[in-house]
């Protein structure tokens, strides 16, 4: 995915995706439901919205009427950045 362990610090730091478990040696751990909690915070994040966005919108991306939704208000807000 290109990610860096200083991005995935970053969105633990910012309450976006944190690790679902930790080693003995400290090391962060990521379950597969982690990993499409990341994808859907990178494909966001491609469409232009903001992380405090996406932090709003994880909890009701749960199914995909929700996510036709958010992208379809996204889509709304860049036509009309686009008409100005």
């Amino acid at each position: 995915m290109g990610i860096t362990v200083r991005t995935l610090q970053y969105y633990d730091k910012e309450g976006l995706l944190f690790p679902s478990a930790e080693s003995k040696g400290g090391r962060r751990l990521y379950t597969d439901k982690d990993f499409i909690i990341l994808h859907q915070i990178i494909s966001l994040k491609s469409l232009g919205f903001s992380l405090d966005d996406i932090k709003h919108r994880l909890i009701s991306l749960e199914t995909p009427s929700d996510v036709a939704a958010a992208l379809t208000e996204q889509a709304d807000s860049i036509r009309e950045k686009i008409e100005l």
